[in-house]
C-alpha cells in the first residue's frame, strides 16, 4: 500500500466522521467507513488507524483456522496459522493502513461459507449462512473494487455444486439465488447513497496481452515476498519452490474435496491477472493464506502416505508425522533470523519516519513508506501545531498525505490535484500547477529540498528533523525555522 493510497482513505474517513460524503482517489467507501468508526471511538491518531487493521488480521487467522480444523486437524491448523502469521510481509506491514487486510478477512470468510454450504463432503446448506454469503459479497465490493470477483467465484461454485448434486428442485434453486438477492439488497442502496460507480484505472501504454504477461510473471515473483529469506535469496527460493510443489500435489489429490476453495483461489488469480498491473504483492494477499493451506494439505497427505508404508507405531511412522512441524519451525526461524533484523536495521538507519527499502527489479530503492509511524511523534505534533497557528483555513497546502492533516488539523484547503507519487520531489510540479500557498516536504527527500531552496519563489517557514514547510508567498511568511 503506497502511503498516498492510505492518505486518500484517511481523507474520506475524516469527512465521514464529519457527516460528509467525499470522494478521493476513486476508492470505495467501505474501508474508510471502518477507519471513520475507529477514529470516532478512539480519537485521531495512528493507533486509531492501525487498530482495525490488526484486529482484522487476527480475525483472518481465526477464520483460516476454522477452514482447516476439520480437514487437517487442530495441530496442523495451528501450524497453518503460524506459517501465515509469521510471513515476513504480514509481520512487517501489519500496521499499514491497507484495505487488503479487511478485504482478506471478508474473502476468507466468504470462502469458509462456500466450503461449508457447497462442498458435499462438509454438511448440508444452511439458510442463514447462505444469507451471510450474500452479505460478504456486498461488503467485499464496498471495501475494494476487485471485490466483484466474489460474484463469478460464487456462480461457478454453485454450477459445479448443482452438477455434482444433480438437484434442480425449486427449493434448491431458490437457496442458490438467495445470496444474489441479499447482495443486491445491501449493495444497491450503497451505490445510491455514496454515488460510487467504480474506480477508473489508467492502463499501460502497451497492449493488453503484454500487461497480462507482465502480471503473470510479476505476481509469480511478488509472491516470494511472503516467504522468509531476506537477503539470503537461496533460502527464499527454496521455501517458495517447496510450497509451490506441495500446492501442485495437493491440487492433484484434493480437487473434488476442495473445489470451492480451489475455485476461489484460481478465479481470483485470473481476475487480478487481467487487472492493470499496479498492485504488486499486496494484491496477492487474499489468496496467500489459501495457497499455504493447500500446500499444507499436500504435506499432510504425504505424511499419511509415508506413515502407511510402515507398521503402525513404528519409529519411522512417527517420524514421518514431524515433517510439517519441522518445516514450520524452520520457516519461523528463517523469518526471525533473515527478515526481521533486516527490517529493524533499516528502521534504525533511516529513522522512525522512513522505514523501508523495497526490492524493485533487483535494485534497492528507497521508498518512504514508514511515514504513518511518525504521525504521533513530537515532530509531527510540531508541524500540526504550526499549521493551526500560522496558516489560514483558506490556505492551499500541498502535501503527500492530505488525510492525515485533516485528521489532526481539521479543515483546510488541500492541493486540488491527485497525488500518486511516493516521493515529495514529484509533488513540486503538482503544487505549482494548483498554485498552492504552502508545500510540506519530508527532509529525507534531498532532491525536493534542493529544488525548493534554489527556487526564489519558495521560502522555508518551518523546519524540524522530519519536515520542512515552504511558503509560495514570501511577503506574507514568517520564518519559524528551528
Amino acid at each position: 500500500m503506497t502511503p498516498t493510497d492510505a492518505s486518500h482513505y484517511v481523507e474520506i474517513a475524516v469527512h465521514l466522521t464529519q457527516g460528509e460524503i467525499f470522494q478521493s482517489g476513486g476508492f470505495p467507501f467501505g474501508f474508510p467507513a471502518l477507519l471513520a468508526l475507529s477514529i470516532l471511538i478512539m480519537g485521531p491518531g495512528s493507533f486509531s488507524l492501525q487498530f482495525p487493521i490488526i484486529i482484522c488480521l487476527v480475525l483472518c487467522l481465526l477464520v483460516l483456522y476454522l477452514i482447516a480444523k476439520k480437514k487437517i486437524g487442530v495441530l496442523n491448523s495451528l501450524i497453518l496459522v503460524f506459517l501465515v502469521g509469521f510471513s515476513p510481509y504480514l509481520l512487517i506491514y501489519k500496521g499499514w493502513v491497507m484495505s487488503e487486510i479487511p478485504f482478506t478477512l471478508v474473502f476468507l470468510f466468504f470462502v469458509f461459507l462456500l466450503d461449508r454450504n457447497y462442498n458435499p463432503y462438509n454438511h448440508t446448506a444452511n439458510p442463514f449462512e447462505n444469507i451471510c454469503i450474500g452479505i460478504s459479497v456486498g461488503i467485499g465490493c464496498m471495501i475494494r473494487s476487485v471485490g466483484y470477483v466474489l460474484i463469478p467465484i460464487l456462480l461457478i461454485t454453485q454450477l459445479i455444486h448443482l452438477f455434482i448434486e444433480n438437484d434442480y428442485s425449486k427449493k434448491k434453486l431458490f437457496s442458490l439465488f438467495t445470496p444474489y438477492f441479499v447482495f443486491a439488497l445491501i449493495y444497491i442502496p450503497y451505490l445510491i447513497i455514496f454515488r460510487f460507480w467504480g474506480q477508473k484505472y489508467t492502463s499501460h501504454t502497451y497492449g493488453w496481452w503484454q500487461w497480462v504477461y507482465a502480471n503473470i510473471s510479476g505476481y509469480a515473483t511478488c509472491l516470494t515476498v511472503y516467504f522468509p529469506g531476506g537477503n539470503y535469496y537461496w533460502i527464499n527460493s527454496l521455501f517458495y519452490t517447496l510450497f509451490v510443489c506441495f500446492l501442485l500435489y495437493s491440487l492433484s489429490v484434493f480437487f473434488r474435496k476442495e473445489y470451492p476453495i480451489i475455485i476461489s483461489f484460481f478465479i481470483y488469480l485470473i481476475v487480478i491477472t487481467l487487472w492493470p498491473f499496479d498492485q504488486r504483492e499486496r494484491f496477492i494477499l487474499p489468496v496467500f493464506p489459501i495457497f499455504i493451506y493447500l500446500a499444507i494439505r499436500g504435506i499432510d497427505h504425504i505424511q499419511e502416505v509415508i506413515s502407511r508404508c510402515f507398521d503402525h507405531g513404528n519409529l519411522r511412522s512417527r517420524l514421518s508425522k514431524v515433517i510439517l512441524p519441522v518445516i514450520c519451525v524452520i520457516f519461523i526461524f528463517a523469518t526471525l533470523y533473515c527478515d526481521i533484523p533486516l527490517f529493524v536495521n533499516q528502521y534504525h538507519i533511516f529513522g522512525e519516519h522512513q522505514a523501508i527499502i523495497q526490492r524493485d527489479e533487483g535494485n534497492d530503492i528507497f521508498r518512504p513508506y514508514g511515514y504513518l509511524n511518525s504521525l504521533d511523534t513530537n515532530e509531527s505534533m510540531e508541524l500540526f501545531h504550526y499549521i493551526k497557528g500560522n496558516m489560514e483555513k483558506t490556505s492551499t497546502i500541498a502535501f503527500q498525505f492530505n488525510g492525515y492533516l485533516m485528521m489532526y488539523v481539521g479543515k483546510f484547503t488541500p492541493c486540488g490535484y491527485p497525488i500518486t507519487s511516493s516521493r515529495d520531489v514529484e509533488l513540486i510540479p503538482i503544487a505549482q500547477k494548483c498554485h498552492s500557498d504552502f508545500i510540506i516536504i519530508h527532509n529525507i527527500d534531498e532532491d525536493a529540498i534542493k529544488i525548493l531552496n534554489s527556487d526564489t519563489r519558495y521560502h522555508r517557514v518551518f523546519l524540524n528533523t522530519i519536515y520542512s514547510v515552504y511558503s509560495h508567498n514570501i511577503l506574507n511568511s514568517t520564518d519559524n525555522s528551528n
